[in-house]
């Protein structure tokens, strides 16, 4: 199980060139799975999750609630490097609101699938993994710029984290 509270660390404004939050607290809670098989190097995770959004205080919006699922079918092929596809499905469960809602409800949906590369590397006595992830998503709905296109293109997503790997079992 999963439970975290995203907020936006800085404010918007003007004078900066880019501004990457959205200004807005939300709230996210899911739970997943893994299946990993040791021997073939197989990895099937999956993780379900609902997210809360608070108002924008600065354009009196309010984000709907949404459901999503994230998905990886991946590959090791040493103990340190792995590979696959990922997706995920989202979809906003309730309608946009506030008075900065000025096209309605706006509810928003897509699907996206992509490639995935992934690998841990030693950082002093811990281990760092690095993930990059690309989706090329389809079957959009009310998502911005590209409301009501199919097959378009998303931006690469990369993370990168520093974690302990923990001892996996095959069904663990």
């Amino acid at each position: 199980m999963r439970r975290c509270a995203l907020a936006d660390h800085k404010r918007r404004t003007r004078r900066r060139l880019a501004n990457v939050g959205a200004n807005h607290w939300s709230f996210d809670a899911g739970g997943g799975y893994t299946y990993f098989d040791p021997r073939t190097g197989h990895e099937f995770p999956a993780v379900a999750g609902v997210t809360y959004n608070l108002e924008n205080p600065d354009t009196d919006y309010r984000n709907g609630v949404d459901a999503h699922i994230d998905w990886v079918a991946s590959q090791f092929f040493s103990e340190s490097l792995h590979a696959g596809i990922v997706g995920y499905f989202y979809r906003q469960l309730t309608g946009d609101s506030g008075a900065g809602a000025v096209l309605g409800d706006f509810k928003s949906s897509t699907y996206a699938i992509g490639p995935q590369v992934g690998g841990f590397f030693p950082v002093g006595s811990t281990e760092g993994y690095v993930n990059l992830r690309g989706y090329w998503e389809f079957a959009t709905d009310h998502t911005g710029p590209r409301a009501g296109t199919s097959g378009s293109p998303s931006a690469s997503r990369s993370s990168a984290r520093c974690t302990e790997r923990a001892e996996a079992s095959a069904g663990a």
